[in-house]
C-alpha cells in the first residue's frame, strides 16, 4: 500500500502525496458522518420503542383522564368561575404536552350535524374530543383536550442522541488524529536521539503527506551525515597511516645523516676523498628528506582543502 513502511522505497517516491490539511478535513468529515449516523440510529431505535410503548391500548385515555382530573382540581382550588375564567389558560400554559381549548354552549356548534347525513361515517362522533366540566359556580363548560403523549421522552431522546453523536464525533476524530500526533511525537523522540550523536538510529517513515516529506528529509540528511562521517573517518585513518609510514621513511635517512654528521664531527675519516664521500652521503640523505617533506606538505595541503566542508 502506498505510503506505508519504515524504509524509503521507489514506490513511495512515485506515489501522489496527499495534503495534510485535506487529510485532516476528510478525517473531520468522516468523524462528523459517524457521529450523525450514530445519533440518528439511537434516535430511531428510541423513537420506535417509545411509539410502541405510548400507543399501547388505554394509554392515551389514561393520559386524558389524568389531565381532566388535574384541570378539575385547578378549578376547585382556584375557585374558577365565569367571572375569572381566564385562569384556565394559566393551567393550560403549565401543561407541556396538552393542548387545551375551552368552550361554553358548544353544543350549538354541533346541532347542524345531528341530522342524519348519508355521507357521514357511522362511527363519526363530533363530540369525541370534548369533555364536560363545571366551574366553581356550577357553570357548565366543555374542554377540548389533545394530549401529545410522551413529548418529554422524545425531547430527552433528542438530547441524548445529540450528546452521544457529539461524543462519537469527538472520539473518532481524536482516534484518527491521535495517529498523526503519535507520529509527530515519535519523530520528536528520534530527532533527540540523532541530536545526541547517535546517527545510526533510523527515522520512521510512514504515511504520505507533509509529515512524511519531513521525515524523508531528516532521513536523507542523516544518511548524508553518516556518509560524510564515514569518509572523514577513512580519510583520517589514511592520514594516520601515511604519517606513520612517512615518519618511518624519514627516520631511516635521518638516522644515516646523523651518523655521517657524527663521523664528520669526530673527524673520523682517513683523507679528503673519504670526507667528500661522507659529505655526499649527507647531501643525498638531506635531499631525500626534503623530497619526503615536500610530499608530506603537498598531502596535508590537499587534505586540508578536502576537510573544509566538514
Amino acid at each position: 500500500m502506498c505510503g506505508d513502511g519504515a524504509t524509503v522505497s521507489t514506490k513511495k517516491k512515485t506515489c501522489r502525496k496527499r495534503r495534510l490539511a485535506l487529510e485532516l478535513l476528510m478525517t473531520t468529515v468522516f468523524a462528523l458522518l459517524v457521529g450523525v449516523l450514530v445519533a440518528n440510529g439511537i434516535a430511531g431505535l428510541a423513537y420506535n420503542y417509545l411509539d410502541k410503548k405510548l400507543t399501547q391500548e388505554g394509554y392515551y385515555e389514561r393520559r386524558v383522564e389524568e389531565s381532566l382530573e388535574s384541570l378539575q382540581r385547578f378549578i376547585d382550588q382556584n375557585q374558577v368561575t365565569e367571572e375569572n375564567v381566564e385562569l384556565l389558560y394559566i393551567w393550560a400554559q403549565r401543561q407541556r404536552d396538552v393542548y387545551a381549548m375551552f368552550y361554553k354552549d358548544v353544543d350549538s356548534l354541533f346541532n347542524p350535524y345531528r341530522v342524519e347525513d348519508p355521507d357521514a361515517p357511522e362511527s363519526w362522533d363530533p363530540e369525541s374530543s370534548y369533555y364536560d366540566l363545571e366551574l366553581a359556580d356550577g357553570t357548565p363548560i366543555k374542554a377540548e383536550l389533545v394530549c401529545y403523549m410522551g413529548m418529554e421522552y422524545y425531547y430527552s431522546v433528542d438530547a441524548a442522541s445529540i450528546l452521544v453523536g457529539v461524543v462519537c464525533f469527538v472520539a473518532v476524530l481524536l482516534f484518527l488524529i491521535h495517529r498523526k500526533i503519535r507520529y509527530i511525537n515519535r519523530l520528536e523522540r528520534e530527532l533527540k536521539i540523532l541530536g545526541s550523536g547517535n546517527m545510526e538510529y533510523p527515522i520512521t517513515i510512514q504515511g504520505n503527506d507533509e509529515l512524511t516529506s519531513l521525515a524523508l528529509g531528516i532521513e536523507t540528511m542523516r544518511n548524508e551525515i553518516q556518509e560524510r562521517q564515514r569518509l572523514k573517518a577513512e580519510a583520517e585513518k589514511a592520514n594516520t597511516e601515511l604519517v606513520t609510514a612517512m615518519s618511518h621513511d624519514l627516520r631511516t635517512p635521518l638516522t644515516s645523516l646523523i651518523g655521517y654528521l657524527e663521523l664528520l664531527n669526530l673527524h673520523r675519516y682517513e683523507d679528503e676523498n673519504q670526507l667528500g664521500k661522507y659529505l655526499e652521503h649527507c647531501r643525498e640523505k638531506a635531499f631525500q628528506m626534503k623530497k619526503m617533506s615536500d610530499r608530506l606538505f603537498e598531502y596535508f595541503l590537499v587534505y586540508g582543502k578536502e576537510e573544509q566542508p566538514y
